[in-house]
């Protein structure tokens, strides 16, 4: 029986990747036997990044990696007092086209044709310029120019 070129890759690819699991035992051999003795961990400090310089607390090894398991994207940080931010929703508003002639303007706004006073996600459109057009809800008014005008 004859051993092809593929299978050949195939071996060669396995053995690089048995070396480097020996390798790997080897160095690592104290966490390796540790892990499956149950021996517990040593408290060990885990840190915030360097913005806030604190050291967060002190956890076990152990009892970090499992609040990780619960969430792959844990990550433990105190910082200084909670900020009220206020996010605003601002839908996304494209303005495509205008034709400006005087009274008949009309803008193409998010594929939809508008003349001055239709409304369009929310906001009104309240004046049409040659190269700008201006919308308003009421609180908020919003003027969008054209690109390469």
């Amino acid at each position: 029986m004859e051993i092809t070129k593929s299978q050949k890759r195939l071996f060669i690819l396995l053995g690089i990747v048995i070396c480097y699991l020996i390798y790997d035992v080897i160095a690592n051999w104290e966490t390796y036997s540790k892990f499956y003795s149950g021996e517990k961990a040593k408290p060990v400090q885990v840190a915030a990044k360097k913005d806030s310089t604190k050291i967060v607390s002190k956890q076990t090894e152990v009892d970090y990696l499992a609040d990780w398991g619960k969430d792959p994207f844990y990550m433990v940080i105190t910082s200084g007092p909670k900020r009220n931010v206020k996010r605003t929703y601002t839908p996304k508003l494209n303005l495509y086209a205008i034709s400006y002639k005087g009274d008949q303007s009309a803008a193409l706004i998010n594929d939809n044709f508008l003349k001055v006073g239709d409304m369009v996600a929310g906001y009104k459109l309240k004046k049409i310029e040659k190269n700008q057009v201006t919308l308003s809800d009421g609180k908020r008014t919003i003027r969008m120019k054209l690109v390469n005008y």
